[in-house]
Order: C-alpha cells, then sequence, then structure tokens
C-alpha cells in the first residue's frame, strides 16, 4: 500500500527503512513532492509543479560545513610550509627525518642506529641554539623554558620507543613525560617539541639534520656540508684570511721588533683576517703582524673572534676553508654576519650564504649587529631592517656581537643604544649572550644593558685612548667578569705610526683599559682571557 504524504509532513530523502519527515513550517513552497527514498517505505514521487525545495537554509548549510570543515583543519606551524589539515599529526611526522618517525620494528640493528642517530641530531641541534658545550640535557632546559603543551597525546609506542632510548644511552631512569616539563631528553622524540625544536633552525641546518650520520668516536655528529665553491660561486679578488700555524697562534713575523718574553694570555675577542690580510698585502710591511712599530707590552695572543661581516668575501672559497680548518686550535672561535654599514648593499644571494654559513658548527657568533649612525641618515632604516631580520632568525644559540655607533652629535651614542636595547628585549630572551664590540657608552649603558641582559659583555678597543671622562668612567664600571679586550684589527689603530693595526697589540690595548680601572696588565689580561673562554667557550 502507497502511504499518503499527509499536509502538513513532506517526506525528504532518506535510506532508512521509513521516512523522515519535516515540519512545512520550515520549506517556503506550499506543494512539495516526496523525495525517493531506497528503504521499503520509499516509492516513486509524481511530478510537481515545484519540485525544488526553496529552502534558504539549503546553500546556508553547505557553507556552514565548508566553514566547519575549515574551521577544523589547522595550519602547519613549521616555517614556509602553511599547509592546512585536519590530520596535523601525520602532516608534521613527514617534516621530520626518516630515523625520528615511529618504528614499526624496535629491536635489531636498524632500530639501534636510528636511536644512535636521534641522541646525534640532538647533539646537532643543542650546538646549534645553545653553543658547543651543550648536550641533550641543556636542550631539554631550553625546551622547557620556551615550550608548553596542554595535554599532549603520548602514545604506548612512544613510551616505548622513549623507554628504549633511556636504556640504550644509559639515562637516568624516570617515566619519561612532556608535562608539566619534559624531564628527560628521551621525551624530545615526541613529535611535538621536535618540530618545535626543528623550526627553530634555519633551512640549512634542518637539511644537515636529514642527511645526518654520526661518526663513532666523536661527541659531535658529522654533517654533511656543501661547499660554496660548489654552487658555482665565483671567487673574488679579495685574499684568504691570516693563516695560522700549528698550535693556533697568529704569526708575529720577524720577532726582532718584539722584544719581550710573552709570559701573558691574551684573547683578542674581535678581529677580522679578511680585511687583516688585505692590508698586510697591500703595504707590504716586513713585520705584517707589528707593521710600524713593536707593540709595548707583548703579550701570548693564544685565541679569539675572528670576524667575517663583508658580505662580498662571502664567495671566496678560503671563508669555507676556515669554516672546515678543524685542525685549528679550539680557542679560535668564528663569527658571520652582515656590518650594518652593509645594510642597503647586501643582495639575496649574499643573504643565502650567510644562511649557509651559519650551520656550521665552528661558527658561535653572529657579527656584526646592530646600528651605525656615523653613516647617512638615507641608510638608518635600512640598518633598521636587517637588525630585525637578524633577530629573527632566533639567536640564543650564538653570540650576538653588536656594533652600535652614535652620530656625531651623539657620541656617546644614548639614542642609538636606546633603539638596539629595545629591539633586543622584544627579540631575545633574558640568557641572550651578547658581546657589545668597541664599547664606547657611559655608566648609564653599563648599568642598563647588564641590567637587562646579565650575559652581556663589553669590548674595548685601542679607541679608548680617546675616551672622555665619561666614558672612561663606564670602562671602570663594567662588571669585572664581563670585560673583553679586542683589537678590532686592521682598524682602530692604537699607535699612530702603526701602518695598520694586528692583534698583535692586544696588550697596549690592555694596558690602557688597566690604567683606566686602577689595576695591572696582569689582572687585566688574566680576568679578559678567562671572560673571552666563558662567553665563546
Amino acid at each position: 500500500m502507497t502511504p499518503r504524504a499527509r499536509e502538513d509532513f513532506v517526506p525528504s530523502l532518506g535510506r532508512g527503512r521509513g521516512l523522515a519527515s519535516h515540519d512545512l513550517s520550515l520549506l517556503a513552497g506550499s506543494s512539495v513532492s516526496p523525495a525517493v527514498g531506497r528503504g521499503r517505505g520509499a516509492v516513486p514521487a509524481a511530478p510537481s509543479p515545484s519540485p525544488r525545495l526553496a529552502t534558504p537554509d539549503a546553500s546556508e548549510e553547505c557553507e556552514e560545513t565548508s566553514s566547519k570543515k575549515k574551521r577544523g583543519s589547522q595550519k602547519c606551524p613549521m616555517r614556509g610550509c602553511g599547509h592546512r589539515t585536519v590530520r596535523m599529526q601525520q602532516h608534521l611526522l613527514q617534516h621530520l627525518p626518516e630515523y625520528f618517525r615511529p618504528r614499526k620494528v624496535h629491536s635489531g640493528p636498524r632500530f639501534r642506529e636510528a636511536l644512535r642517530l636521534r641522541r646525534a641530531a640532538w647533539h646537532y641541534i643543542s650546538q646549534c641554539l645553545l653553543g658547543d658545550r651543550a648536550d641533550e640535557f641543556a636542550l631539554v632546559e631550553h625546551v622547557n623554558s620556551r615550550w608548553h603543551a596542554e595535554s599532549p597525546r603520548v602514545s604506548q609506542e612512544d613510551l616505548f620507543e622513549m623507554r628504549a632510548m633511556i636504556d640504550h644511552h644509559k639515562w637516568p631512569r624516570v617515566d619519561p613525560a612532556l608535562e608539566p616539563r619534559v624531564n628527560t631528553p628521551a621525551a624530545l622524540i615526541h613529535y611535538r617539541p621536535l618540530v618545535f625544536l626543528l623550526d627553530l633552525l634555519s633551512d640549512t641546518q634542518r637539511k644537515h639534520i636529514v642527511e645526518l650520520r654520526e661518526v663513532p668516536g666523536r661527541r659531535a655528529p658529522q654533517i654533511p656540508v656543501r661547499s660554496a665553491a660548489q654552487e658555482s660561486v665565483t671567487p673574488t679578488s679579495v685574499p684568504p684570511p691570516v693563516p695560522q700555524p700549528e698550535g693556533g697562534r697568529p704569526d708575529l713575523g720577524p720577532t726582532d721588533p718584539v722584544k719581550s718574553t710573552l709570559t701573558l694570555r691574551g684573547f683578542d675577542s674581535h678581529f677580522h683576517p679578511d680585511g687583516l690580510h688585505a692590508f698586510a698585502r697591500q703595504v707590504q710591511h716586513p713585520t705584517p703582524m707589528a707593521p710600524g712599530r713593536a707593540p709595548v707590552h707583548c703579550v701570548n695572543v693564544e685565541g679569539g673572534v675572528k670576524n667575517y661581516c663583508f658580505p662580498e668575501f662571502f664567495t671566496n672559497p678560503a671563508l669555507e676553508q676556515d669554516l672546515l680548518n678543524i685542525q685549528e686550535g679550539a680557542m679560535w672561535k668564528i663569527a658571520v654576519g652582515i656590518h650594518p654599514k652593509q645594510a642597503h648593499l647586501y643582495t639575496r644571494r649574499q643573504w643565502d650564504l650567510l644562511m649557509h654559513y651559519l650551520a656550521f658548527p665552528r661558527v658561535i657568533g653572529l657579527s656584526e649587529v646592530g646600528l651605525d649612525h656615523t653613516m647617512s641618515p638615507e641608510v638608518w632604516r635600512h640598518q633598521e631592517a636587517l637588525l630585525y631580520r637578524l633577530l629573527s632568525l632566533g639567536t640564543l644559540g650564538k653570540v650576538l656581537i653588536m656594533h652600535i655607533r652614535g652620530s656625531d652629535r651623539d657620541r656617546l651614542g644614548k639614542n642609538v643604544y636606546s633603539i638596539v636595547l629595545k629591539a633586543l628585549r622584544e627579540k631575545c630572551l633574558v640568557h641572550q649572550r651578547i658581546h657589545l664590540h668597541c664599547f664606547t657608552g657611559d655608566l648609564y649603558a653599563v648599568r642598563e644593558w647588564t641590567q637587562a641582559f646579565p650575559h652581556c659583555y663589553f669590548g674595548i678597543t685601542g679607541y679608548c685612548k680617546n675616551f672622555s671622562t665619561k666614558q672612561r668612567a663606564a670602562v671602570r664600571e663594567i662588571p669585572r667578569d664581563r670585560l673583553l679586550l679586542e683589537t678590532a684589527s686592521p682598524h682602530l689603530k692604537v699607535h699612530p705610526d702603526q701602518a695598520y693595526n694586528t692583534p698583535a697589540y692586544l696588550g697596549d690595548v690592555g694596558q690602557l683599559v688597566a690604567t683606566y680601572r686602577g689595576t695591572s696588565l696582569t689582572e687585566i689580561m688574566t680576568i679578559t682571557f678567562a671572560n673571552g673562554l666563558r662567553l665563546y667557550g
């Protein structure tokens, strides 16, 4: 028997045995034919003069369903991805290196190799973010200070692999947890903190993580890096850095002009090998490391920081050779960056090369970051844009080497120091390591910077011979454990009859500082040597 449609109800399309009915008040038409169902109670409907349901809810319901699906999807948090999906975990796993993905077999040599590679990757990430001496436990503290997830889902497979990591690497036995705090490095195999850490790395560093392989017998992993020369880079005419003999000490040339027993140890926390060698070739002095006159106070410069911050040198193969020179002494460090005076000149290619060089484990500093208002005001906006671009890289793992210079009307640099300090407060954590290169500020600057960043160090150069009374008072105010010496060679000569500056004159800079602080050269060299190793060690 064919069921009759009541006047106040109309059958709708269904798949059940009976037909659902809806109140006609929801429909716009007064005469609507019954729709066909696939259940036993459905029958073909006769043609109707108004077969279309004139429901304003129809299109709105479709839009609402689409918006719900869109709201249910999430945007990938990885920098540069932007993909939206409702299955975020599966998508994020594709960003991880293969050895970090969940394993189907939890035994055998391949599983043990994955456990080894995971630890090697954590060593590399910790060195990139926190410095050479950091390990996986320092990485845990870094994650706890900057990352927190609400109720992260940890599966039984995750817990099994975490416990396997603990057993394999003989870490303290704890029950792995992600909240309220990550309590073991093994918990970092979970995709959520792992994605957070990978997002802090540069594209080149992430690529190195994917290509990672561990070298037996070494704490740090071997990172396969592609040389700049292999990328069809045309070398420039800029000469290579100053060669270093075995033992890591700079070649001082013939010793006749330097009549001293080198008993005091020195750490030159800032000099430029590319410019130094260029000056040496140009001047052609018989004693290239003591040109024009001998240092008055000779010290044994056993370590220092080489700064490469002029982009035109980035294409010179000598820079990459220096970065790969593992034979050099451990107390010689390297920093790379773009000088503020180059803010309006550097190219996209040079920026890409900077990202490439920052991924090298030997690079411990980002140099020189800041503002230089001795230049025309027309380029100040370019300098500020570069400042924020560099700070946005995430710099906790590197020493920020700051270049801050005031205009001719602002010799103490009060305005420019204030601008840069505001930017660092916005972009950096309070534990950021900072080196104020060639510090020229006053007492107020010393106090404000040390209060804002406890790990802020102050570098004094030979330019201090021109300091005013206020600036000399600031040198005395610098905390004993935050004082550094630097030559900034080949610039900022200590003596007017020098052809150019070199690290050999570090002792003369130390004597100027000792005079201002009312102490001995021995004490200044001792504390600055220790401070340099603490900051850059």
